[in-house]
């Protein structure tokens, strides 16, 4: 839009007579880079400001191209997924269910709380160790198999039930 040449970014987005703190823009004009920063607008939209430096052509400083993008959506999104892995966290950590995760080759990635507890094994002494270690002799064979089949497969997960021995040596049913 044509009111829109010849203006300051300052004025336009911020109300403002002088550039802010920490402008892009200027700085992208004194450095000769590119710069780039996020910015809250007073009405709380949250913007991704770039600066890029225009040169002549004998490399002198002519300006500078100000692109901005909103990028409020994002960022609440980001939010949300953030809160809502916090939440996921606490709900597996906290459960009263022992609760690990393999990769495809049986070895445990994470174990909850509960999971230590049941295992009378740190969880920092659990993680790396193959979940075969665990489970009662006579049932290693079977879930070595089916280990295998899984890790061969395209499947995302597989639900385990087995008879898993304590360190301190009691029979722990695991699903």
């Amino acid at each position: 839009p044509e009111d829109l040449v010849g203006g300051t970014c300052y004025a336009l987005w911020h109300g403002r007579d002088e550039p802010c703190e920490d402008c892009p823009i200027l700085e992208s004009m004194n450095t000769g880079k590119r710069c780039e920063r996020e910015v809250t607008t007073p009405d709380g939209r949250v913007w991704s400001i770039r600066g890029n430096p225009v040169l002549g052509p004998d490399g002198s400083d002519r300006g500078a191209v100000e692109i901005t993008m909103e990028i409020t959506a994002r960022r609440k999104a980001e939010r949300s997924l953030r809160e809502s892995e916090e939440r996921y966290r606490s709900v597996v950590e906290n459960a009263h269910e022992g609760i690990c995760i393999l990769d495809r080759s049986g070895r445990i990635v994470f174990a909850n709380r509960y999971m230590e507890r049941l295992l009378s094994v740190d969880r920092t002494e659990l993680i790396g160790c193959s979940f075969l270690e665990f489970t009662c002799f006579d049932e290693r064979a079977d879930h070595g198999k089916r280990l295998e089949r899984f890790s061969a497969e395209e499947t995302e997960r597989m639900h385990f039930e087995a008879t898993a021995l304590s360190r301190d040596g009691r029979r722990v049913l695991v699903d």
